[in-house]
């Protein structure tokens, strides 16, 4: 091979060398920013579940105080023996004033 060629043939090796390297350095950035990405979408997830998702309420009992959703206090009627088996029919007469005319001072 001549001089010319061999001295082209180097620096193609060389170039492929740092094209190699500089690929090298890309893909380990590639792996970073992909391991930055996956982490913020994984804080973004607990941060919206968190803003949005269901919340756990916690309220003490009072022992003086009844519990609203206790079935067995609401299973019995609240009337008891004759009272309500005949129906009630309440009538009301509305009687509408006229308004007193004002005089004028």
């Amino acid at each position: 091979m001549s001089k010319k060629s061999e001295k082209q043939f180097e620096v193609i090796i060389e170039k492929l060398d740092q094209l190699l390297e500089e690929n090298k350095q890309l893909k380990t950035t590639i792996a970073q920013k992909d391991d930055e990405l996956s982490l913020q979408k994984e804080q973004i997830e607990f941060l919206t579940q968190k803003l949005y998702g269901p919340k756990k309420e916690t309220v003490k009992e009072d022992p003086n105080q009844g519990n609203l959703f206790n079935d067995h206090l609401f299973s019995e009627p609240e009337q008891t023996g004759n009272q309500s088996d005949e129906d009630e029919i309440i009538v009301t007469k509305v009687v509408r004033r006229k308004k007193r005319k004002r005089l004028k001072d």
